[in-house]
């Protein structure tokens, strides 16, 4: 895998070394070819949450030296990152100039007022400018009946459909689906330029969601009862 990644960048930079145990990194995220793709090296960055600033800085040490992040919850770990990370939410204020990408992973989902988020981001990316989203798929959780993708931290739940309209709204009519980790994931490419990418889908049947949830607390109910004393453990997501 690093060489990949140095054949990729033919550079000698001396990758990170949890680039291989970043098992979200390898699995399902934005990689280093997306990097070579866009041309970042030569482009004016942000990640908005940023987390721990692992991704961050691995685009950093592949020579995307114009990036700044945003998480309120960083915590300093590597002097050459820490000055890149502003330790708020997102402010577009905070941005001086432009930015030609915008990396946003498993944020939108935990936004109560998704639609004020993106208008607030898109303010300050260039007319031409990309950005890149992850964050989960409904339809993939309802065909799956998936109980514990359903919890407390995530304010907001995305069809393919919903997509559409959210982005169309603001004028982003070339939008890419990609998926990952078994298509649980969007890895979306939003742009203005071009043709849109996309056309809407059929509509998801919601009252699957009610019958599905009903029927595993059901199954849930009848097995707790076969037991006096149980422990939940990792109750908090999958």
């Amino acid at each position: 895998y690093r060489t990949m990644i140095k054949d990729i960048f033919k550079t000698k930079t001396k990758l990170p070394k949890n680039i291989l145990d970043d098992m979200m990194y390898k699995q399902f995220t934005f990689t280093p070819t997306e990097a070579l793709k866009y041309k970042l090296v030569d482009k004016k960055v942000v990640e908005v949450g940023c987390g721990k600033g692992h991704f961050l800085k691995i685009l950093y040490d592949l020579g995307v030296k114009n990036i700044k992040g945003f998480n309120p919850s960083y915590i300093n770990y590597d002097p050459n990152i820490d000055r890149l990370v502003s330790k708020k939410f997102f402010n577009k204020e905070k941005i001086k100039e432009k930015v030609d990408f915008i990396i946003c992973r498993y944020v939108l989902e935990h936004i109560s007022n998704p639609r004020e988020f993106i208008s607030s981001v898109t303010k300050c990316l260039t007319n031409n400018g990309t950005m890149y989203f992850e964050f989960p798929d409904l339809e993939w959780i309802i065909k799956n009946r998936t109980l514990f993708d359903f919890f407390y931290e995530h304010c907001n739940y995305f069809t393919r459909n919903c997509v559409i309209v959210l982005f169309d709204g603001f004028g982003f009519k070339n939008i890419t689906f990609n998926y990952g980790l078994g298509r649980q994931y969007f890895q979306l490419e939003v742009s203005r330029d071009g043709l849109r990418g996309s056309k809407p889908t059929s509509t998801v049947d919601f009252s699957q969601i009610s019958r599905f949830l009903n029927q595993k607390i059901k199954e849930y109910k009848k097995l707790i009862t076969k037991f006096d004393n149980f422990v939940v453990l990792g109750a908090g997501a999958k």
